[in-house]
């Protein structure tokens, strides 16, 4: 009886504490996750500008061009009003970082200069490719969290029943004077 109070006075607290260690870890990583995404976000809007500043002004509204640099960065682009995707220049007026829905679909917005004039170029990435990235980033957290606590389980109950055992054998030997 002593043995198993002692247990739960180690144990519970233990696998609580290596508990709360990997919900902070977890938070961490949600936040770690969503950095690495969008950075690597802002990099290819950066590819997109640099592509599109080193062409001649003409050819960087050319339809065709723009589709294959869309397909390339698997986002939609608009690029001084001229779209890849056929929705209406009333629906891109205002345009601006951070997300939109457009055509009933959610997009993050990344804007971009490029070019001597610093003409305006738009990255719009579905909001669902983004959450299908997180979450490509969170797995690996997830599973290392759920085998963390489960070592924490383990590691618990043992140092319960080494500390345990002396005690009780100390309890067992003093009854029996």
């Amino acid at each position: 009886m002593l043995g198993a109070r002692l247990a739960r006075r180690i144990v519970l607290p233990l696998v609580f504490l290596i508990g709360g260690l990997f919900a902070l870890l977890a938070v961490t990583a949600v936040q770690i996750a969503d950095a690495r995404v969008f950075k690597e976000l802002e990099a290819k809007a950066d590819r997109v500008a640099g592509t599109l500043g080193g062409l001649p002004v003409a050819a960087a509204t050319r339809p065709e061009i723009l589709q294959a640099l869309a397909q390339l960065v698997g986002a939609e682009l608009v690029v001084d009003g001229y779209s890849t995707s056929p929705w209406e220049e009333a629906e891109l007026s205002g345009l601006g970082e951070g997300s939109v829905t457009l055509a009933g679909r959610d997009y993050v917005v990344l804007e971009r200069r490029y070019g001597p004039g610093g003409k305006r170029c738009f990255l719009l990435v579905d909001e669902e490719r983004v959450s299908r990235r997180r979450r490509d980033v969170l797995l690996p957290v997830a599973v290392a969290g759920a085998l963390g606590l489960l070592v924490a389980l383990v590691l618990g109950l043992f140092v319960a029943r080494t500390i345990a055992r002396p005690v009780r054998d100390l309890a067992d030997s003093v009854k029996g004077f």
